[in-house]
C-alpha cells in the first residue's frame, strides 16, 4: 500500500498522466507541430479523450502521419475536434 501512494505522488509532482502539453512535439520523425498537423494538435489536443476520431487525428498528426497525410486529413480531424469543445 505504501508504495502505491508513493508510486501516486511521484506522478503528481511529475505532472500526472497528461500526454503533453500543445508546445511539446512527440513525434518519432514525424512532420513538425506547424502547417496542417499543428492545425490538427493544436484543435484536437484538448477534445482529446483517449479514444476515437479525435484521439486518432491528434496522435497520428503528432506521431505518424507526414504532412501530405495531415493535409489530407485536415479538414475531417477540425471538424471532428471543433464541436468537441
Amino acid at each position: 500500500m505504501k508504495s502505491l501512494v508513493l508510486l501516486a505522488l511521484s506522478m503528481i509532482a511529475c505532472g500526472g498522466t497528461s500526454q503533453h502539453s500543445t508546445s511539446e512535439s512527440h513525434h518519432q520523425g514525424g512532420p513538425p507541430d506547424d502547417g496542417p498537423c499543428g492545425d490538427i494538435i493544436r484543435v484536437c489536443h484538448g477534445a482529446d479523450q483517449g479514444e476515437g476520431e479525435i484521439h486518432d487525428c491528434h496522435v497520428n498528426a503528432h506521431r505518424s502521419w507526414t504532412g501530405e497525410e495531415c493535409s489530407a486529413h485536415r479538414d475531417a480531424c477540425l471538424a471532428a475536434c471543433t464541436p468537441a469543445h
